[in-house]
């Protein structure tokens, strides 16, 4: 409501400028100027509740010095580093819901919510998060393991030093491993792929050392050493049989011919489809003729035929099409039958898994093809009965341990199988004599 005071000129109010020009409205703007600064300073104290306007005195009877009063103070004040991040007014927001940048977990759809539940209910786990898990475990670990205050775990007294150079920054890095070598304490570090494929490396669960067979023995039992025997003559059975039978089906399964009946024999063959008559040979009365059929400007394709082959090319389509989609429908009455047929392969997939591992266990003592050629047992040295000595005085010793070792190396997949290399292979120099260094016939005479 607006109130004249004094007494009122006598002016036009026919537009709304006269009316804007002649009322006074200052105590409104006052009223709105208070408005603002009790919003401010946080609200109309009519509205506000007395716990708001009104503090309890807490302070103690006795006084305190103003060192430990400030920092009490300060204790119950926010951090200044927080400051700027409060309002620096009392008005609240007027946009009480703002847009703003979703979480990769709020995008989530629902559907992609319950799938990642399900795999990890089963135990289905992202390589990324199994590798987050174990630098978490890792990282708990060596917080766990840092020493307390005033905790002394190692002594500092102890002869074998972590770090015999010391500090050794002013050191080189060549002098460091020359120190370390000498001394043999340097510790080579494996290649990241050695570190990677280590138990590709060495998957062999074969013993370093095999015990030998006990009629190996240098004083053998009678039953021991007639077992070593038989074993020794089963091998050497079966490599005869086996060299009988590649004799039957190569050289054997050949008769023998002489020279003139092998190139008569080749002629044959390398005739064959030949005129035997010489001068056979006729050129057609030396008329052209072509390889293909000759063509008629009357079988070209016309406009109507062009246009049934398309139609028919379409038609053919759209049978595709429906077939296709008749086969959808059909397929939600066959869910059950799919359900039945997802459960056999999954079976199906995990008998195959289950035979993989069984065999991958099973081939932990087997020696694995690494080159060209197969690993071969080698011959087992032995003594015949009357070369037997009984004491190791007179033992006249059969093999060579240097020999054993690498065989027994290549059994267990540390070296690839070789072939001993009787032959050395030289490279083939061609020689020449140089423009300028040659030697004329005529001054070699002189």
């Amino acid at each position: 409501m607006i109130v004249m005071k004094g007494k009122r000129k006598g002016v036009s109010m026919k537009n709304k400028k006269s009316w804007r020009k002649h009322t006074d409205i200052k105590d409104v703007e006052n009223f709105l100027d208070d408005q603002r600064l009790e919003e401010r300073l946080g609200g109309s104290f009519n509205e506000r509740k007395d716990k708001d306007i009104f503090v309890d005195d807490k302070t103690p009877d006795i006084e305190l010095s103003a060192k430990i009063s400030n920092k009490k103070i300060n204790a119950s004040q926010p951090l200044r580093c927080f400051q700027l991040l409060q309002p620096w007014t009392s008005v609240p927001d007027p946009i009480t819901k703002r847009n703003r940048v979703r979480t990769k977990e709020e995008r989530k759809s629902a559907i992609r919510k319950l799938i990642e539940e399900t795999k990890r209910k089963n135990g289905i786990v992202k390589k990324k998060d199994l590798i987050s898990k174990q630098s978490r475990q890792i990282t708990k670990a060596l917080k766990q393991n840092v020493p307390k205050r005033g905790e002394f775990k190692e002594d500092i007294w102890e002869n074998d030093e972590k770090n015999p150079l010391g500090d050794g920054e002013w050191l080189h890095e060549e002098t460091n491993r020359h120190v370390l070598k000498s001394i043999g304490k340097l510790k080579v570090r494996p290649s990241k792929t050695y570190a990677k494929n280590r138990s590709k490396v060495l998957p062999s669960g074969l013993p370093a050392t095999e015990a030998p067979h006990p009629g190996l023995s240098y004083n053998p039992s009678f039953t021991d050493h007639q077992d070593l025997l038989t074993k020794i003559a089963e091998k050497e059975m079966k490599l005869m049989k086996e060299e009988e039978h590649l004799n039957r089906v190569t050289s054997n399964m050949f008769s023998k011919v002489t020279p003139e009946e092998n190139y008569n024999l080749w002629m044959s063959e390398m005739s064959q489809g030949l005129d035997k008559t010489p001068g056979s040979d006729d050129d057609n009365g030396g008329e052209y003729s072509a390889i293909n059929p000759p063509t008629s400007f009357l079988k070209k394709k016309t406009l109507k035929t062009r246009r049934k082959l398309k139609e028919a090319k379409k038609e053919a389509h759209e049978k595709q099409k429906l077939k296709v989609e008749k086969k959808k429908s059909a397929d939600i009455y066959r869910l059950r039958l799919m359900a039945k047929e997802i459960s056999n392969k999954e079976q199906k997939w995990a008998a195959v898994k289950e035979k993989r591992q069984k065999k991958k266990a099973s081939e932990v003592n087997r020696t694995k093809k690494l080159a060209k050629r197969k690993f071969e047992e080698p011959d087992i040295e032995f003594n015949r009965p009357h070369e037997i000595a009984g004491n190791l005085r007179a033992l006249q010793p059969e093999g060579n341990i240097l020999s054993d070792r690498f065989h027994s190396m290549q059994k267990r997949n540390i070296l690839e199988v070789t072939t001993k290399q009787l032959k050395c292979h030289r490279r083939k120099v061609k020689k020449f004599f140089k423009p300028g260094h040659k030697v004329e016939e005529p001054i070699l005479k002189k």
